[in-house]
């Protein structure tokens, strides 16, 4: 595959998820949360060093979260949450699952992008049963 065709993939599929993170904060929204979207929220920086770690910047806007709140309750919905697999103990990021984070702790769903009504609607749930 030639590097301009790969780019185009990526931003075509960088572009698709930020159409799905938009589609769920905007159903979000219609069921009373508020999202937090000042700034870079929700997505990551285009030229990320890690602190002045990396020479060359890396491009994380690929990285695709939610930040929401509602009666006081606070949670982080993520595009890709991170995983342990607790027989190896290796580490994963679950790319176009979602996962909910909130009071120390993850629920990764069994919801995968791309949303749908039923989708959303689940999301949802899972939210407003979190104990």
């Amino acid at each position: 595959m030639n590097e301009k065709l790969f780019e185009l993939i990526k931003q075509v599929y960088t572009e698709s998820r930020e159409g799905e993170r938009l589609k769920i904060v905007d159903y979000l929204e219609k069921c009373g949360y508020k999202v937090k979207k000042r700034g870079l929220a929700g997505k990551g920086v285009k030229k990320y060093i890690s602190g002045g770690q990396l020479i060359k910047p890396f491009d994380l806007t690929n990285w695709k979260w939610i930040e929401i709140t509602k009666d006081g309750r606070e949670f982080l919905v993520s595009l890709q949450p991170p995983d342990k697999d607790p027989s190896s103990g290796n580490h994963h990021v679950l790319m176009d699952r979602i996962g909910v984070y909130s009071n120390g702790h993850w629920i990764i769903t069994d919801i995968d992008l791309p949303m749908d009504e039923k989708s959303l609607n689940a999301l949802v749930e899972i939210i407003n049963g979190w104990n």
